[in-house]
């Protein structure tokens, strides 16, 4: 928020799920970002630790950002809920519309009110992520 400027609340009629009509950061449709790795070394040391995850042991996966670059922003029309229910089903191929997705990369779905990032293990996996550091591209 700028200096000098207060934010603005929200009222209790407006929706906590979603983004009410005044809110800046309100997105039409949800947007995908797809997170590849910054240069080759990071890839290297995510795949040593891709090697040491054991998938039926994992709920959640806590990715370092420092190793991540956005590569990709398409329109995806399904919530994260949606995305995450489809991906126990179909590959990740699939459900991006064959964008291609690498073991070890990050994909955020973002409704405009918070980001959801999820891990690619392999193109059938997928664990939800808590991924601190990923600076929100705003277009203001």
């Amino acid at each position: 928020m700028k200096k000098g400027k207060k934010g603005k609340r929200f009222l209790k009629k407006d929706s906590k799920l979603k983004p009410p009509v005044w809110c800046p950061l309100r997105l039409t449709s949800t947007v995908c970002r797809i997170y590849g790795f910054r240069d080759a070394l990071q890839e290297r040391l995510a795949f040593d630790e891709w090697l040491s995850i054991d998938p039926a042991k994992v709920g959640w996966y806590f990715p370092m950002s420092h190793r991540y670059q956005v590569r990709q922003e398409i329109s995806l029309g399904l919530t994260a809920e949606q995305f995450y229910t489809a991906a126990q089903e179909q590959t990740v191929d699939e459900i991006l519309n064959g964008v291609p997705v690498q073991n070890g990369e990050l994909i955020e779905i973002d409704n405009g009110l918070a980001p959801y990032f999820f891990y690619v293990y392999n193109q059938a996996t997928v664990f939800p992520a808590k991924a601190f550091g990923m600076e929100r591209k705003t277009s203001q």
